[in-house]
């Protein structure tokens, strides 16, 4: 989604961090060539949000600098780090009181340019049920009599409730916004509360503060203001963090935290120099005294008090839409009144918005469906300035191929009226005037809901029922998660939890049933081979190519001797851990090679020379990392692109085999793998790619969104296709995740209908391996689907789901594929013991 009038650096910032540090940076992004020029109105911008009285209405300053302090190593006789650790919490534990004016701080340059921008992170004390805390987002203040909390992101909703006898962390995560405000920020990576309350509040802070850490290491003393402190290593996953403990009160005075994945994320993919993030906790007291005042919160007017925070959005469900005036391209009016008795789609978006340009192609299938439907009236309603002429948004839709109606919101009713902060979003208002449903963002299945909604409403069916209920749901699962996560006692964010991943033991050897396997040959000439590709030979045996290690490609022949080794010409910090191969329409074959979390993919030719790395400044400019690439004929003329998967919100992606960037979708989130679909009438192939919801999307080769398949009680992580039968279409086979290092293989067709499944064994393969590998065992007929499984067991399904065949190698797999040797077929596989072919018998008929 793109923040109404938002700054181009805030649009570079992942959530949770630009709403924190507004960096005066002009890096990473560039301003959207029809971006607004002007400030959004003082009457559309969000009201002050109400700081209660006391001392955190004034800005926090930090101490000192956070590389001023003067450093001492460690000294003869004093303590060890866990006795310092110790002695902090024992501190906190006994004391009745605390105090600090605490801020997050960042601190980067880029060149001559410099930030140094602090938000607040402090909170005062007394047990057993006065706060007040101001942490990032999050406000909450408890007297002793009442408890009162808001969001900086819902100004107007002040969360009310009686103030508990004690307080406890329960208070402030029940309510999801709530939580979401104090959690969303830097320091979340080493505890999901407030650092002074987990010392303050939990039964055992170190069980946070040390989780999965190295032993810690005193690194010495350092002085902030007149105060001795020691300085502790921490090291845990995530990166090192440096306590800073009072010498003489054991208060904690500043953490240090690891700062270079926020680097990366704040610079835009640019490099950021001198990049560290610190939480001061300034003035930090314990036992002392705190004011009364900083327990006073006084309501501004126009806030209303509620029993829980809920975005606008959700709490105009089902209510009268708020009062709007739009204006279409011919001068009319769109106003309430005039659509009295109709069903309204209000479609929200701007000529600068990318995440729009996914949402509208959409939303017009839908109008498609129903424009000439007298009930349903749509309006895309532009929230471009005035500035921007009523022929540039028509141009936008022309080069989208969308004839929605247009309108325009020249009073700014978007922002003010419906509370509507980021674009793409949408408001379903039905017949009588009541809001319907409302949609941020884009979804690949957004279309497909809207239609069934409208569909619904035309019958005279209410809709807005259906999604209260399913929030009321999903806040009914989020306190059950919240319950069970605080008895762990172990604050850090669930994400980072990391459960034990089931362990693959190595069963010994066994035989298939159904046929017999001979070995031809083994080869160990391999240091460490991995994943198998085969190359089909033109009146010429297949070629063998297989990977060993990490740099190099061996290519094998068919008497399993090494013909040739492949050096590859990558960085010295790069590596490769799958091969893709395709033959382009002048005869000449392409590799592409990479590995997941990979930040490029190599092209080679034929003779293995580097043709070119994509994207080529990916060392220099760092993204989340490539996940996948597959290579296919987008665009109907006989040359192969690629399709590269990535992890996190870079998407996925199309580029040409010269480096041309062809099309990028950042709407799809975790694209771990990617297939190719039957060509259409162009010849043209469609794409199939798993996301972070676990469904499965559907993609033309022109990046337009085809739908997303949902398949009940599964969850794919893993995708791909295969001719088995000879006939079109394509066989679809994915993996679903069961539980942790459990999956299950799933065929489906492209209804989203689930034709068979298959469980794995538990376990986690060691190194990457392709988990399906589509093969022909039988001499003719249908070929199967091969499944590499963790504990060196090798599955054999039949095209329709039939259990084929099970049998265990007796090793680790380290790679898996299928050929045919003197018209035979033949099983590769390859594992720490070597490469070996094995010749797969039938039983006479």
């Amino acid at each position: 989604m793109a923040p109404l009038r938002q700054s181009p650096l805030a649009a570079c910032l992942p959530i949770g961090i630009a709403a924190y540090f507004a960096l005066a940076l002009s890096i990473g992004c560039s301003k959207p060539q029809a971006q607004p020029e002007t400030d959004q109105s003082a009457d559309s911008q969000p009201a002050e949000p109400p700081i209660p009285a006391g001392p955190s209405a004034t800005s926090a300053k930090p101490d000192q600098p956070a590389a001023d302090p003067t450093l001492q190593p460690p000294k003869a006789g004093q303590p060890k780090p866990g006795a310092i650790l110790t002695a902090m919490v024992t501190a906190y534990r006994a004391a009745e009181s605390y105090q600090d004016q605490g801020a997050v701080r960042i601190q980067a340059s880029l060149g001559d340019q410099k930030v140094d921008q602090a938000v607040d992170y402090s909170v005062a004390l007394v047990r057993p049920n006065k706060l007040r805390m101001q942490v990032y987002q999050a406000v909450a203040v408890c007297d002793g009599g009442q408890f009162w909390a808001f969001s900086q992101e819902l100004p107007k909703q002040i969360l009310n409730r009686p103030a508990p006898e004690k307080l406890s962390f329960l208070d402030i995560l029940a309510d999801e916004m709530l939580a979401s405000a104090l959690t969303q920020g830097p320091s979340q990576a080493f505890s999901w509360v407030p650092v002074q309350l987990l010392l303050l509040w939990a039964e055992d802070p170190l069980k946070t503060i040390l989780y999965q850490a190295q032993e810690p290491v005193l690194l010495g003393t350092g002085t902030i203001g007149d105060r001795e402190c020691y300085r502790v290593d921490v090291t845990r996953p995530e990166g090192k963090s440096v306590l800073w403990i009072d010498a003489e009160s054991s208060v904690l005075r500043r953490i240090e935290l690891p700062a270079e994945e926020l680097g990366r994320a704040i610079g835009g993919g640019q490099q950021l120099d001198d990049v560290s993030l610190v939480i001061d906790f300034n003035n930090a007291e314990l036992g002392s005294s705190v004011t009364g005042d900083a327990f006073k919160f006084e309501k501004p007017d126009e806030a209303e008090l509620v029993e829980r925070l809920a975005p606008p959005a959700v709490r105009m469900l089902g209510k009268p839409a708020p009062d709007f005036k739009f204006v279409d391209l011919d001068g009319n009016e769109v106003t309430p009144k005039s659509l009295e008795g109709k069903i309204a789609v209000l479609d929200f978006w701007a000529t600068w918005c990318g995440p729009c340009r996914m949402s509208l192609p959409l939303v017009e299938k839908v109008y498609d469906q129903f424009k000439d439907n007298d009930k349903v009236k749509f309006l895309a309603v532009s929230v471009d300035d005035l500035n921007v002429t009523d022929q540039k948004l028509r141009d936008t839709f022309t080069e989208l191929k969308v004839n929605l109606p247009i309108g325009r919101d020249p009073e700014q009713h978007v922002g003010r009226s419906f509370q509507t902060m980021s674009i793409p979003a949408m408001f379903l208002i039905g017949p009588t005037g009541l809001v319907q449903h409302s949609e941020a963002g884009v979804r690949p299945a957004m279309d497909v809901e809207l239609a069934d909604r409208l569909a619904e409403l035309v019958a005279g069916r209410d809709v807005y029922s259906q999604t209260l209920a399913r929030i009321d749901e999903q806040r009914k699962q989020y306190h059950e998660f919240i319950e069970e996560w605080l008895t762990k006692g172990v604050y850090i964010p669930p994400m980072n939890e990391q459960k034990e991943i089931p362990k693959a033991s190595i069963g010994e050897k066994t035989e298939p049933s159904a046929f017999t396997l001979t070995s031809l040959w083994k080869c160990t000439d391999l240091k460490d081979p991995g994943n198998i590709v085969v190359v089909p030979g033109e009146n010429a045996p297949a070629s063998i190519l297989v990977l060993d290690g990490w740099k190099t490609v061996v290519e094998m022949g068919p008497d399993g001797k090494v013909a040739a080794t492949h050096a590859l010409e990558i960085g010295d910090r790069e590596a490769v851990s799958f091969l893709r191969t395709a033959v382009g329409k002048d005869g000449k074959r392409y590799f592409v090679a990479s590995g997941s979390m990979q930040q490029r993919v190599h092209v080679f030719d034929q003779s293995w020379k580097r043709l070119l790395s994509f994207p080529e400044n990916a060392l220099e400019n760092p993204h989340t990392g490539i996940a996948d690439v597959q290579l296919a004929d987008l665009e109907g003329d006989g040359v192969p692109e690629m399709a590269l998967g990535y992890w996190g919100v870079n998407g996925i992606q199309a580029a040409s085999l010269a480096g041309k960037l062809l099309w990028s979708n950042k709407s799809i989130d975790t694209v771990l793998r990617i297939a190719v679909l039957d060509p259409d009438a162009q010849g043209r192939c469609n794409l199939i790619c798993t996301n972070n919801r676990g469904t499965l999307v559907l993609l033309s080769p022109d990046n337009k969104p085809e739908g997303e398949l949902q398949v009940p009680g599964k969850m794919f992580h893993w995708v791909t296709t295969a001719d088995l039968d000879g006939k079109a279409p394509l066989e679809l086979c994915g993996l679903s995740a069961r539980e942790l290092g459990e999956s299950e293989a799933v065929g489906l067709n492209l209804k989203g209908e689930q034709l068979w499944d298959y469980p794995l064994p538990k376990g986690v393969h060691q190194r990457p391996i392709e988990l399906v590998v589509a093969g022909q065992l039988r001499p003719d007929g249908p070929s199967q689907w091969l499944f590499p499984a963790a504990d060196g067991s090798i599955h054999v399904i039949a095209a329709d789901g039939a259990p084929f065949d099970k049998f265990n190698y007796g090793a680790t797999l380290d790679g898996l594929a299928t050929t045919r040797l003197d018209g035979k077929p033949v099983l590769l596989v390859s594992s720490e013991q070597g490469v070996e072919a094995l010749r797969v018998s039938w039983p006479e008929k």
